[in-house]
């Protein structure tokens, strides 16, 4: 709630239209045996380069702490472990995979 203050509404919208997302995507795999979104480019175009998307997307990421074992447990390790263990003044860079891994 400290990060979220009185937009709890929009959060818990923006978590269960992740949900549905999420579900729509799990039902076109399983009917076509390939992803959506099969290319780097695609997925740039429509998911990560796409502001209002990745905004209720990345709201919905945060309500998913509180809900799902699994990214509470990843947050945990993160906070606890992670964090502390690297030197003052650290710099890591993000590496995603290349686009050979988005096929």
């Amino acid at each position: 709630m400290k990060l979220i203050g009185e937009r709890l509404p929009e959060f818990a919208a923006d978590y269960h239209w992740m949900c549905d997302n999420f579900k729509e995507e799990q039902w076109y795999f399983a009917r076509h045996k390939t992803y959506r979104l099969s290319t780097l480019e695609d997925a740039a175009r429509e998911v990560y380069t796409n502001a209002p998307y990745m905004s209720r997307y990345v709201n919905g990421i945060l309500l998913s702490q509180l809900f799902w074992r699994n990214h509470a447990q990843a947050m945990d390790v993160y906070r606890t472990v992670f964090l502390p263990g690297n030197k003052q003044g650290y710099a890591h860079l993000d590496v995603g995979p290349n686009r050979e891994g988005w096929r």
